[in-house]
């Protein structure tokens, strides 16, 4: 009987000690996510801002090759197109693809995707890169690939400066 009440009492306070460790653990995740860009699940419903073939002679080739559509949620259109810095929440994607051309060489279409890039703009998150967070997305699991983002996107993007770090463009 004395371990039965035993268990009994003590069993809210483990109870209690592991909701306390899944509350941080919680936290720990959540603070840990701060940093990285979320994955955009409905992008192909935002406007496409262009597409683009870079062959394999250009100088970025080997890691931008392919079929580029780049799209643009509604807080960068609307930014992009009105003249104006963008605002947190203004997201640009670019989705590459490889390129498929038909066995008589009479068309040419997209194939299968290579990677997807995200650009997200939070000016706490990522100060250090002109408010903007970087990252790429490859192959079906859609895993995580960038472990420096200021060298292996910013860099790049630093060029582009006068126009918030974006390469892209509206056309009408």
């Amino acid at each position: 009987m004395k371990s039965a009440l035993t268990v009994l009492l003590t069993l809210p306070l483990i109870l209690a000690a592991i909701g306390i460790v899944n509350q941080d653990a919680a936290a720990e995740d959540e603070t840990s996510n701060l940093a990285k860009v979320d994955y955009p699940t409905d992008y192909r419903y935002w406007t496409h801002l262009k597409s683009m073939i870079l062959l394999e002679n250009h100088p970025i080739a080997d890691t931008f090759g392919g079929l580029h559509h780049i799209y643009a949620n509604d807080a960068a259109l609307t930014a992009m197109t009105d003249g104006e810095p963008y605002p947190d929440g203004a997201v640009f994607v670019f989705d590459l693809m490889e390129v498929v051309t038909d066995d008589e060489e009479t068309a040419t279409t997209e194939g299968p995707r290579i990677r997807k890039d995200v650009m997200q703009k939070n000016e706490k998150l990522w100060s250090e890169t002109g408010g903007w967070g970087y990252e790429t997305f490859k192959g079906p699991d859609n895993k995580r690939i960038i472990t420096d983002p200021v060298a292996s996107c910013h860099g790049c993007h630093a060029s582009q400066e006068n126009n918030d770090f974006v390469f892209s463009t509206f056309r009408e």
